[in-house]
């Protein structure tokens, strides 16, 4: 299974993962208040993505269907 991540620059959704193939959504990335601005997807089993945003988070998903699972913040000294 080949996955593809969108990123956009939207105010209700940030991203969303589809299958390569045939076009499928298989769930939304959410978690985030500010742009995406790094994407990292385990194509093999288990499936999972970390997405790293401008609002100093890293979220993670795990899946299909790609759902949330925890964010981590980064605060800078």
């Amino acid at each position: 299974m080949r996955l593809l991540l969108l990123v956009m620059d939207e105010r209700s959704e940030f991203g969303a993962v589809f299958l390569w193939d045939s076009g499928s959504s298989v769930g939304e990335v959410s978690g985030h208040s500010k742009l995406i601005n790094s994407v990292d997807i385990r194509q093999k089993r288990p499936y999972r993505l970390a997405t790293a945003s401008d609002d100093t988070c890293g979220s993670f998903f795990e899946g299909p269907p790609f759902k949330f699972k925890f964010t981590l913040r980064v605060s800078c000294i």
